[in-house]
């Protein structure tokens, strides 16, 4: 609790001393970040997500004036779980490798917060591990997956970003910290 009641103490410090950040990605900018995966991520309930983001393109759509940017993204996730029977338990890990466009659309006319809806495409690398005297699975199994998502970033400053995703794919809703580079 201590450590994250002073997360949020640095948090509001850069806050206090935000500049108008103008929210949407830019082409040529990169975002790197961490977030959290809640519901339904491969069979578990938690996981994580490490990201990046490059801007691609201004305006990609016509928009009569309202600005849009275009990036995209690669991420990289991690689900754990097991599951127990009365012959034993199961492990299972997910390690998620995805690729992501983003479109940015400044919805709400406000410079600290950015907008964007997002579909993603990937492959899933998972292993198995089974209990001794139970049925035997394969150690590993995968496949491709995708997902879309909605999203909002709010930046506290001109570098850091507080972002709220929520969609399918890797968890229902993700939640995390970007930082502009």
């Amino acid at each position: 609790m201590r450590k994250l009641s002073f997360l949020f103490i640095i948090l509001f410090a850069i806050h206090a001393q935000a500049g108008d950040s103008g929210a949407l990605i830019k082409p040529g900018e990169k975002l790197v970040g961490a977030r959290i995966a809640l519901g339904s991520v491969y069979g578990a309930g938690l996981g994580v997500v490490l990201s990046g983001e490059y801007g691609v393109r201004d305006n990609f759509f016509d928009l009569g004036g309202t600005a849009n940017t275009l990036g995209v993204a690669a991420s990289l996730g991690y689900s754990g779980y097991s599951q127990s029977y009365s012959w034993g338990t199961y492990s299972y890990t997910n390690i998620l490798l995805i690729t992501s466009g983003l479109w940015h659309v400044d919805l709400l006319n406000d410079p600290k917060i950015d907008t964007y809806a997002s579909l993603s495409m990937g492959w899933n690398i998972g292993t198995v591990s089974s209990p001794s005297g139970g049925p035997q699975y394969s150690n590993t199994y995968s496949g491709l997956i995708w997902g879309t998502a909605v999203g909002a970033r709010y930046h506290f400053s001109d570098k850091l970003s507080a972002v709220g995703e929520l969609g399918f794919g890797m968890g229902v809703l993700r939640v995390g910290i970007d930082y502009r580079l």
